[in-house]
């Protein structure tokens, strides 16, 4: 019986890694930008080259967001810190999020500009940029801000850097600041360093499309063995 109980759970974990579409929902509940700033930044669309957005006053920085209820895997979301990946939706106001992984995302909302190779390729550059960063430490405003546009840049640049890639500068392409250099370090840091450190992350899709965290599968599947042998634990001690 156990074995059965070990590879049903197995083969669970391995099928709901396969599934494109969302993993749960969250409500969240926006609160304010802060650490942040605000920086002048234009976009293009990829379909026609016309402008998508471009102009200056456009907060940079950590998303503040309280959660209020979730299903499935969001209710492994971490709140407060989030970080956009929108520029043109309000993150105002109490709203039902769908969960996605990074990749599916990507492949779901903007395959228009992603093949599966460079939906991953984003993916894991989002999630070594986060684990560099750690929203969870102390920031000023202007390493919040160089966050944010770091964040957009890996999430949207798609022109080519003229070798089979993608070239990662905030100061040209589909994306980039029109003053400024914020986000330049960080983002030569990230790809400097390659994948040696996967923040678990999802993107969170409604309205004002946030990235967010949650614990890593190890943390939360240790996390439910320890509740259950506590529980065991008292369950055996009044027998």
């Amino acid at each position: 019986m156990k074995r059965l109980i070990l590879i049903g759970i197995v083969v669970g974990l391995m099928t709901a890694s396969t599934i494109a579409g969302p993993t749960g929902t969250v409500q969240l509940q926006y609160v304010g930008v802060s650490p942040s700033g605000t920086v002048s930044i234009h976009a293009d669309t990829d379909a026609d080259g016309s402008e998508e957005w471009s102009g200056g006053g456009v907060y940079a920085g950590h998303y503040l967001h309280n959660k209020l209820a979730a299903t499935g895997e969001g209710q492994s979301v971490m709140a407060p810190h989030m970080f956009c990946i929108d520029f043109v939706e309000s993150a105002a106001g109490t709203k039902w999020f769908d969960v996605y992984k990074l990749e599916d995302f990507f492949t779901t909302f903007y395959s228009a500009t992603n093949t599966a190779a460079t939906a991953k390729l984003r993916a894991d550059y989002l999630r070594e940029l986060w684990y560099e960063y750690d929203p969870w430490a102390s920031h000023t405003n202007d390493e919040a801000r160089a966050m944010q546009v770091a964040v957009w840049e890996f999430a949207f640049e798609s022109e080519s850097d003229g070798a089979g890639g993608i070239k990662w500068d905030v100061t040209t392409g589909y994306i980039y600041l029109t003053s400024g250099s914020y986000g330049s370090g960080l983002i030569t840091s990230t790809v400097d360093t390659g994948y040696d450190g996967l923040a678990n992350l999802r993107a969170l899709e409604e309205g004002q499309d946030m990235l967010a965290e949650i614990p890593a599968p190890g943390a939360i599947l240790l996390g439910s063995i320890g509740v259950a042998f506590v529980g065991w634990l008292r369950r055996r001690r009044t027998l």
